[in-house]
C-alpha cells in the first residue's frame, strides 16, 4: 500500500476563484476532512472568506469494530499572514478469539485524509517620478516555519498458520505542504529535491512512511526561514498578487484476523500553524536591473509591504493537535 496523494485541483481552483473576484484585498480559508471505514463516513467542508481575516477549524472521528481514526484541520489568513494544519491518525486492533474462531473479522480499514488551505490576495501599485508606464520588479521573501512528519507503528504482518489462525496488517501515512502564488516568481525551488524522491515534486516539504517492505521512508522539513520571490509590475499600474498555503495529511491502516491478536497505528501531520509571513521587500528595480530608491507603494489592504509582517498574538491563530496526540486519544478510547 502506498501513501495516498491529493491533486492540486482544490488549490488551483481556490486561486482562480480569488482572482475572479473584484480587485481588492481578500483572504480565504478552506478545510476538508475525509474518512471511510466499514461503519462510518465523514465529509465536511468549512469555508470562511473575508477581506480582513478568515479562520476555521474542524475535527472528526471514524470508528469500527477493529479500527478507529481521528483527524483535525485548522486555518487562518490575514494581511501578510497564513497558517494551516492538517493531522490524521488511524489505529487497527484485534484480540484473541475463542478456539472455534467464531468471531472471525473481515478486513477492517481506517483511512483518513485532511487538508487545510489558506489564501491571501492583494492589489499593489508602485509609483516613482518619471517612471510611469515602465516595467520593473521588486524582490521580497515569504517566511515559513513548521514541521511535516509521518509515522507508522507496527511492521507489515501477513501470517497464516497451519492451525487456521491468521493475521494481516498494513499501515501507511503521508504529509505534505505546498506554497503557490499568482504574480510571484520563485527565485529558487531547491525545496523540491527530497519530495521529488517520493513522487511529490513541487511540494515545499513532505513526509511518507509505510510498512511496505523497502518503502519505509520519512522526509521531513523542520523549519524553512525564507522563500525568496520576485514580483513584476508596471509603475503606476495596479498589480494583483496572491499566495496560498496548503497542508495535507493522510493515514491508512488495514487489518484482517482469525483467532490472532495484533495492532498497528499510523499518523501524518503537516503543521504549518506556526506561520507563513510576508518577509518584506529587499529592493525595487527597473526591468534592466537598475535600482530605484525613491518610490511609493500603496495596497488595497493597507499592508506595508516594505517591511516584514508581524506574527499576530497567539489567540489570533489556530493551533492543531499533531498526529501523535490524535493517536494518544485513540488509545484512551480503545
Amino acid at each position: 500500500m502506498h501513501p495516498s496523494r491529493t491533486p492540486l485541483t482544490p488549490l488551483l481552483g481556490l486561486l482562480a476563484s480569488l482572482l475572479a473576484a473584484p480587485a481588492m484585498a481578500s483572504t480565504s480559508v478552506t478545510l476538508y476532512g475525509r474518512g471511510l471505514d466499514a461503519q462510518q463516513t465523514i465529509n465536511f467542508n468549512d469555508i470562511k472568506p473575508g477581506h480582513t481575516s478568515s479562520s476555521g477549524s474542524a475535527d472528526g472521528h471514524v470508528t469500527g469494530p477493529s479500527a478507529a481514526g481521528a483527524l483535525s484541520v485548522s486555518g487562518y489568513a490575514s494581511a501578510g499572514h497564513l497558517a494551516v494544519s492538517a493531522s490524521s491518525a488511524t489505529q487497527v486492533y484485534a484480540h484473541n478469539h475463542d478456539s472455534q474462531g467464531n468471531l472471525y473479522e473481515r478486513i477492517a480499514t481506517a483511512g483518513l485524509s485532511a487538508e487545510a488551505n489558506a489564501s491571501w490576495q492583494d492589489r499593489l501599485t508602485l509609483n516613482a517620478a518619471g517612471l510611469a508606464g515602465q516595467r520593473g520588479y521588486f524582490e521580497a521573501s515569504l517566511q515559513l516555519t513548521g514541521n511535516v512528519g509521518a509515522m507508522v507503528s507496527g511492521p507489515s504482518v501477513n501470517i497464516r498458520n497451519p492451525d487456521g489462525s491468521s493475521l494481516y496488517m498494513q499501515m501507511s501515512s503521508t504529509a505534505s505542504v505546498v506554497v503557490a502564488g499568482t504574480g510571484l516568481n520563485w527565485t529558487t525551488q531547491s525545496w523540491d529535491d527530497a519530495c521529488t524522491a517520493v513522487g511529490m515534486a513541487g511540494h515545499l516539504a513532505c513526509a511518507a512512511a509505510s510498512s511496505d517492505p523497502g518503502s519505509n521512508r520519512n522526509y521531513q522539513a523542520g523549519a524553512i526561514t525564507a522563500l525568496p520571490i520576485r514580483v513584476d509590475f508596471i509603475f503606476g499600474n495596479a498589480t494583483t498578487m496572491a499566495y496560498h498555503l496548503r497542508s495535507f495529511s493522510s493515514a491508512n491502516a488495514t487489518i484482517a484476523y482469525y483467532k490472532m491478536a495484533g495492532s498497528g497505528q499510523s499518523a501524518g501531520t503537516a503543521d504549518m500553524s506556526h506561520t507563513l509571513l510576508w518577509g518584506g521587500m529587499s529592493g525595487v528595480y527597473l526591468q534592466d536591473g537598475r535600482a530605484v530608491g525613491d518610490y511609493s507603494l500603496s495596497a488595497d489592504s493597507g499592508l506595508n509591504y516594505g517591511v516584514a509582517a508581524v506574527v499576530p498574538e497567539p489567540a489570533s491563530g489556530l493551533l492543531l493537535l499533531g498526529g501523535l496526540a490524535l493517536l494518544a486519544g485513540l488509545r484512551r478510547r480503545h
